[in-house]
């Protein structure tokens, strides 16, 4: 057989072979490959993906299924370039870090709260968006909707932050006061509860400026509604 022959025949192969070594195949995927053409094998023929070689593509009858096989490489894909694009999105969020501004020389203020809101709502229309892709299915949809409550769970928590830090801002020169523990023991208790919860957060930022690793922190959320319920009744 002459060299355009052979190249002829071995580029049937060419379909398959594009498939079986595509990166955005997973285990989810070749489970899928393996339904489509079980059913043609014998009971005793196992279709696992390290053992398929070239020279078995005929003997296991795979050229009959390369419609099949092609449309699951392509919604794998799919599904892969939106895991690449979660990653890329969850990667940004690691590195993106809450800027401080120096208070009366005492502790911090967080600034710049345009920046991490229009953050945060730039990454939750683009989660949001890609659940809404018909190739957003199994543990990547599962993945997905758990980053869309990280997201909310930071909106969140930024929202209670902001509220406190004003708050604290205009009630720190009132209750720096000498006798002002005398005349409101019971709501210079509470500002001072809050004042203590804000100078450590912010001494903890200082150290970890991330807004990630800020939202991780044990009970931080309810912290922070906490004091926001305190400084409601000073």
């Amino acid at each position: 057989m002459d060299l355009k022959a052979n190249l002829e025949k071995f580029s049937k192969n060419l379909p398959l072979i594009r498939c079986f070594t595509s990166e955005a195949i997973n285990d989810e995927d070749w489970k899928d490959i393996q339904d489509a053409v079980q059913k043609s094998m014998k009971d005793n023929t196992s279709l696992e993906r390290e053992d398929v070689k070239i020279s078995d593509f005929e003997s296991l009858n795979l050229y009959s299924y390369v419609e099949e096989i092609e449309d699951i490489t392509m919604k794998a894909e799919k599904k892969y370039s939106l895991q690449q694009k979660l990653k890329q999105m969850k990667d940004e969020m690691k590195v993106f870090q809450l800027e401080q501004a120096d208070y009366k020389g005492i502790t911090w203020l967080i600034r710049g709260w345009d920046e991490i809101n229009t953050k945060l709502d730039d990454q939750t229309v683009a989660t949001q968006a890609m659940l809404g892709s018909s190739f957003m299915k199994g543990r990547l949809k599962n993945e997905t909707k758990a980053w869309e409550g990280k997201l909310n769970l930071m909106s969140e928590l930024a929202d209670e932050i902001l509220k406190v830090q004003r708050n604290w801002m205009y009630l720190e020169p009132i209750f720096s006061s000498g006798d002002i523990s005398a005349t409101m023991p019971l709501e210079y208790k509470m500002f001072v509860e809050v004042d203590t919860l804000w100078k450590t957060t912010m001494k903890g930022i200082e150290d970890d400026p991330g807004l990630i690793d800020l939202a991780d922190k044990e009970g931080i959320m309810q912290h922070f509604q906490e004091a926001n319920k305190k400084l409601d009744k000073i």
